[in-house]
């Protein structure tokens, strides 16, 4: 199976960090993130990894090469948008590399998850596309007036702390879905999979229990500094 990684996000949450690289190379203890993700996916028995470039490709591409300085016994291939596609139309780019089951991965997603129970999942379903999600909790900043329709106030919940499943970004996925991405398009991933789900593709989600950092701005990236500085100082 090949694992793919889009990292040509313009990472403007991340200035001026991102001026003169893009989000993914940024340093988390000893290493790169997009390091890190790819050290995922090898741990997890992929071994030929895409990585969706864009924002600043070369640095990316000039830094990791075909991945032996890695020495993670795994090969990188490159694909380049010349401009921001979002999620969904990056994801179109890699078609031509793609001839079966694949991992998709966010470059600015870390995480300690097992794939094995995800694969068992998706295999066991049929699935045209897997989503890795896990339980997300918060609180609303305003309290909530539930009323009936003649406008009677029936209760009072005082800033409600809400849980849901929420996307981690990270997925498993048939070629099939590239039919719903038309060649150039800029698409987020949320569209396209409402395609699917209209179309009556079978999605399902697997909740995972795994710990989960989104790097997507600068409060999350000194939470990702800061855990793995603690991880290599042994505290």
């Amino acid at each position: 199976m090949k694992g793919v990684i889009l990292a040509g996000g313009l990472g403007t949450r991340l200035r001026p960090f991102t001026f003169f690289a893009p989000k993914v190379m940024l340093p988390v203890g000893d290493r790169t993130i997009i390091e890190r993700v790819i050290e995922w996916m090898a741990n997890n028995g992929i071994r030929e990894i895409i990585i969706a470039t864009g924002y600043l490709h070369h640095v990316i591409e000039s830094y990791l090469g075909d991945g032996n300085r890695l020495d993670l016994d795994i090969r990188l291939e490159y694909v380049r948008s010349k401009r921001p596609m979002s999620t969904g139309g990056q994801l179109k780019t890699v078609e031509d590399k793609i001839d079966g089951t694949f991992l998709l991965s966010y470059g600015d997603v870390l995480t300690n998850m097992s794939l094995e129970p995800v694969v068992s999942l998706h295999k066991k379903k049929k699935a045209t596309a897997t989503i890795v999600t896990k339980k997300h909790r918060f609180s609303l900043r305003f309290g909530v007036i539930d009323i009936d329709d003649e406008g009677r106030v029936l209760k009072w919940l005082e800033k409600p702390v809400i849980e849901r499943n929420v996307n981690t970004g990270i997925y498993l996925m048939e070629p099939k879905v590239f039919d719903y991405i038309d060649k150039g398009e800029v698409i987020s991933m949320d569209v396209v999979f409402r395609r699917m789900l209209e179309a009556g593709e079978k999605i399902y989600a697997y909740r995972s229990k795994a710990d989960f950092i989104d790097i997507g701005d600068m409060e999350s990236y000194m939470e990702a500094v800061e855990e793995y500085t603690r991880m290599l100082r042994g505290i």
